[in-house]
């Protein structure tokens, strides 16, 4: 194939964006006589050459990247335009076209010293999120696998889109082959997907590890790391909304990585609150999370802090006991609760009284 060529009298030939041993991606342009798309369409033709591959796992990839995106529906996804296969001189090509997304991706924007500000991370992490979100809701939910900087385009008017399902999977199919193969890029791939097993929260750590990328210029593999987790916050300050979320997709364990992308989503963009204190570092406490969200949750975070050092002041007072109790009202908090400080020999314990759930509890946080 060269530049100029004219495919089955549909779709010329203008760039070669890529090749392998066995494949090729162009740039085309639908002609006067395709019938798939509207004539000078931009286009990206993957070609596939049965004849040079080493085993059928191309050709696996190939058809299941065509039948995802025939069944996608998504602005953020490109759309399927056809498939076909050519036989000439004794060359067999499959072909798959689709829409060519105009933009960069984030890692040619990174690499040529493009800078985010963090807003404007949240803002894309939550409509990748959101994108991940609809394959997830697919039946069977559709598996990308390799979600990185690379396969995301910035369109100029700032949107995002998700491209080259070459490696997708659906879940059902997934989880019931017994499979060492990998699919992904390293430092993006989880623990599971590197031992062949990816699942739909394969692709959430995928793309928290994406944010962070962004974040802090620094692989995702150089990251440092708190146990086996990696650490952003050890290089930059984050939001409580990113520390969240970032918090809950980059957990090695799979089963840890519970909260819904159409939430994390809505979290990110401050249409749902925090559920909880989001990180100790940030809030001096220690402790579990509280039910709440960020306006209720950063509120108290500063409200016990505030509240820690006057009960420094006041528990020093001549005349207190170490058994007494210090009650103050916090007007960040709901009109029907109060926190409690108790002075113990070696810390300050704060209660927090549960409100608005059915069955009565505390949180305790405590101040060495």
């Amino acid at each position: 194939m060269k530049q100029g060529d004219i495919l089955r009298g549909s779709y010329k030939l203008a760039e070669r964006l890529g090749s392998s041993p066995f494949a090729e991606t162009w740039a085309a342009v639908a002609t006067d006589a395709c019938a798939a798309a509207a004539p000078g369409s931009p286009l990206v033709l993957k070609l596939l050459s049965l004849g040079e591959m080493p085993d059928w796992k191309g050709y696996d990839y190939f058809e299941r990247e065509a039948a995802a995106l025939k069944a996608i529906r998504h602005p953020a996804v490109p759309r399927y335009v056809d498939s076909f296969r050519l036989d000439e001189d004794d060359r067999h090509v499959l072909g798959l076209a689709m829409e060519r997304v105009p933009g960069r991706s984030l890692a040619a924007d990174a690499a040529n010293g493009k800078r985010w500000t963090e807003a404007e991370i949240e803002s894309m992490l939550a409509e990748l999120l959101s994108i991940l979100a609809y394959l997830q809701s697919l039946r069977p939910p559709i598996i990308h696998r390799d979600v990185n900087p690379k396969n995301i385009i910035q369109r100029p008017d700032g949107s995002l889109a998700l491209v080259d399902f070459s490696g997708v999977q659906d879940a059902v199919r997934l989880a019931y082959r017994d499979t060492t193969t990998m699919t992904g890029t390293a430092g993006y791939a989880p623990i599971e997907q590197v031992s062949g097993r990816a699942s739909v929260r394969s692709d959430l750590y995928a793309a928290a590890a994406t944010a962070c990328f962004l974040l802090t210029g620094t692989h995702p593999s150089d990251l440092p790391q708190r146990g086996l987790k990696p650490d952003p916050g050890a290089l930059v300050e984050l939001s409580p909304r990113l520390d969240f979320v970032l918090g809950q997709y980059l957990e090695p364990d799979e089963a840890l990585r519970i909260l819904p992308p159409g939430d994390a989503a809505h979290i990110l963009r401050k249409e749902l609150p925090i559920p909880g204190v989001s990180s100790p570092r940030q809030s001096g406490v220690s402790g579990s999370a509280v039910p709440g969200g960020e306006e209720r949750g950063g509120s108290l975070s500063r409200a016990l802090s505030r509240l820690a050092d006057m009960a420094t002041d006041k528990l020093q007072d001549k005349g207190r006991d170490d058994g007494d109790e210090l009650r103050v009202p916090v007007s960040t908090l709901p009109s029907d609760s109060s926190v409690v400080l108790e002075r113990e020999p070696s810390r300050i314990r704060v209660l927090v009284p549960s409100t608005g759930l059915s069955q009565p509890g505390f949180w305790a946080g405590g101040f060495f």
